[in-house]
This record gives structure tokens, sequence and C-alpha cells, in this order.
């Protein structure tokens, strides 16, 4: 007798490293990778665990890993539903319900399916950002399911005020002897393993030579522009130093044309004018001779 109390005692206070210094009910059944918060073995429909200790400032993303699998003989056909729930610096409360078909925030839900007869874990994805000009808080879920590393928009909903910290509780409730197991809390990228952060490392690296490759190509690009502008400032020049020339040229030819035209024309009146006088003059000398003769 005394062993149980004893061992209820350390599972109301002691808890997993994942989750230090969290609180949960005597009857949660606490192991070395997660906490059970509902099961067949337990014969338990409700229980839940306070994590008063573990304060979040927002606007913060975190993420939660649960697990939630059918009972192998089910004495009762019912849905159940594991809470997340959050406690804010108002003394508000908002509970993320997950349930079998659904996940419900207030009366905002997304449909599908959040149980399974298999281990098929699950991550809770939750934003918390504040919206200043219209003093409000705006919450976003998300979901992404086993083996999947994408995340599903889910629900959104808006709070009066901006939050500026918070507390988690989670809560169970089944009537089926189900099996609801919060197995991890993260306030980083669940999926960015070792690996991938390798592989993430070697694309930065490559990215970067890459961005090397292309200054050193955009620098190529531009020296090419300028000298090609430089060519065709110089071509440019010439063309309108010869266009001057040409015109200079075209101009010096009409005037020394005009000029002779006059002269010619000059001339040409010069010698029609002679002609005129010397046929007058000669006129005149003959009547006189003829009237000489008749005399």
């Amino acid at each position: 007798m005394r062993y149980i109390l004893l061992l209820s005692l350390v599972n109301f206070i002691v808890a997993t490293s994942t989750f230090s210094n969290i609180e949960c009910g005597q009857n949660t059944d606490i192991m070395p990778d997660r906490i059970r918060l509902t099961s067949k073995r337990t014969n338990v429909m409700e229980n839940s665990c306070d994590w008063q200790k573990n304060v979040i400032s927002f606007p913060n993303t975190f993420y939660i890993k649960v697990d939630r699998k059918y009972a192998f003989k089910r004495t009762n056909r019912a849905d159940s539903s594991l809470s997340i729930i959050i406690n804010n610096n108002f003394k508000q409360k908002i509970a993320i319900d997950i349930h079998n078909d659904k996940i419900a925030v207030g009366n905002e839900k997304c449909m599908g399916l959040f149980a399974s007869s298999k281990s098929r874990p699950l991550w809770i994805r939750i934003d918390i950002d504040a919206l200043l000009d219209l003093n409000l808080t705006f919450i976003s879920v998300s979901y992404a399911k086993f083996l999947n590393s994408i995340f599903v928009e889910c629900v959104h909903v808006e709070k009066k005020e901006p939050w500026v910290s918070g507390t988690l509780t989670f809560k169970g409730i089944t009537h089926s002897g189900m099996t609801q197991d919060v197995l991890d809390f993260s306030l980083s990228e669940p999926f960015l393993d070792t690996n991938t952060k390798q592989d993430n490392k070697q694309l930065l690296t490559r990215i970067s030579i890459i961005e090397t490759r292309l200054d050193t190509l955009e620098k190529q690009i531009i020296s090419n522009y300028k000298k090609n502008n430089l060519k065709h400032k110089v071509i440019s020049e010439r063309h309108e130093d010869f266009s001057r020339q040409i015109q200079t040229d075209k101009s010096h030819v009409h005037h020394k044309i005009t000029n002779r035209f006059i002269v010619l024309l000059f001339i040409v009146i010069l010698v029609v004018i002679l002609m005129f006088w010397y046929v007058k003059t000669c006129i005149g000398k003959v009547t006189i001779i003829q009237k000489d003769h008749f005399i």
C-alpha cells in the first residue's frame, strides 16, 4: 500500500525529461518517453496534467506531438478527446480539442482522421501572434500526420487583447478505452533532424557558392555593359561627326553650285544684252546706208 501511494506521489510530481516540472493526476501513466493520459489499462475516463512551470512567451510557435490509438477491444464506442489548453497571462483559456474526426477550437473546426488502430503520432503546431493595431491575438493551429513533414493549416481564431505569455494543460477524456499519449514538446521545427540540418548546411554552402558566382557574373555583365556603352558612345560620336561632315560637304557643294549657277546666269544675261545691243547697233547703221543710197 505504501509503495502504491509513493508511486502515485511520484507520478503526480515527476514527469519525463521533456516535460520537466509538469504536474499530473495520480492516475496518469508516466513513461520514460511519454505521458499517457488515458488508456484501457488505467481504466480512467478523464485525466489531466498542468505544466504551469513551462511559461511560453508570445508571439511564439511551438509543437506538441501526440498519439491516439483505439483500444483493441472496446466495450463502448464513443468519441474521445485530447485537449491542449493554453492558459494566458490574463487568466483566459483556449482549448484545442483533438477528436477522432476533427480538431476543434471553440466553434471553429477542421475535419480529418486523428485516431488510428495503430500508433501513428501526430504533430500539432500552434502559432500565437499579436495583432497590436487591432488589440487582438491571432492563434493558428496546424497538424502534420504520421510520417509527413508537411503541416496542414487547420483552425484560425482571434482572442481579445495581445497575449504576452502562457502555460499549458493537457487533458484526456475517453469512454472507449482509447490510449492518448503526449509524446513531445518543442519550440523548434521537429522535422529538422541531424541529417536534415546537415543537408541544409550543404544546401546553404551551395547557395553561397552560387551567390558568389552570380555576383561575379553580375560584375562581368556590368563591365561588359559599360564597355558596350562606351563603344556605342564612340560609334555614335563618330556617326555624328561623319553626319556633320557630310552635311558640311553637302552645304559646301550646294554653295559652290549656287555660285557657279549665278556666275553662269550673269554671263548668259550679259551675252544676251550684248547681242541685243549689237543687233540694235547694226540695224541702225544699215538704215542710214540705205537712206544715203537713195539720195
